[in-house]
């Protein structure tokens, strides 16, 4: 299964017209939340769908891959580091 994080709001299809509505403001803030400071490409999602139904990926099998620039491992990172303080002052 394929988890895809933000992608491009100037693209014509009509999936991110929405995007492109919450405005100027979201535009340029939304990059910056992605640790690789860039929102992804609908091709970038279409390569990864066709290496998993390419040969190459015949032992993968319940993955699933987040396409998302780090987004979802940049926040897990932040909530263990949280936890850990947490514990380590006995909040927890």
């Amino acid at each position: 299964m394929e988890h895809t994080g933000q992608f491009d709001p100037s693209r014509t299809d009509h999936r991110y017209r929405l995007l492109h509505a919450a405005g100027e403001a979201f535009a340029h803030a939304a990059p910056t939340a992605i640790p690789m400071q860039r929102q992804g490409t609908p091709k970038e999602c279409a390569d990864l769908v066709l290496f998993l139904a390419a040969d190459e990926s015949s032992f993968i099998s319940g993955a699933e891959i987040a396409i998302d620039g780090g987004y979802i491992a940049a926040g897990l990172a932040g909530l263990r580091n949280r936890l850990r303080e947490d514990f380590a002052a006995g909040r927890n």
